[in-house]
């Protein structure tokens, strides 16, 4: 009878997203799962705007202060005013 063949398993790499520190807002559409449109609508917030740095033609935006951030604008128990909840529609009545 044979023995198995002991396997390891290798450790998962990380990708470059997950290792860097700032993120390019295209990086950052994939990390955050927000589109790049709504990212500069936080970033041009007037009263709470998304933390960013421009470097160049480049924005770049840091993970930890992204996360400080969206702690502190959607943790509270008010909706948010800049999402707008659906419209209902209202049923007919039939009769």
């Amino acid at each position: 009878m044979s023995t198995p063949k002991s396997t390891t398993i290798s450790p998962r790499r990380l990708s470059a997203i997950e290792v860097a520190v700032d993120l390019s807002l295209s990086d950052m559409e994939i990390w955050a799962g927000i589109s790049r449109n709504k990212l500069q609508q936080h970033m041009h917030d007037p009263i709470d705007p998304l933390p960013a740095y421009n470097m160049g033609r480049k924005w770049l935006v840091n993970k930890s202060e992204y996360l400080e951030w969206r702690s502190r604008r959607f943790s509270s128990t008010k909706p948010d005013p800049a999402i707008v909840a659906p419209r209902r529609r209202r049923r007919k009545v039939q009769g």
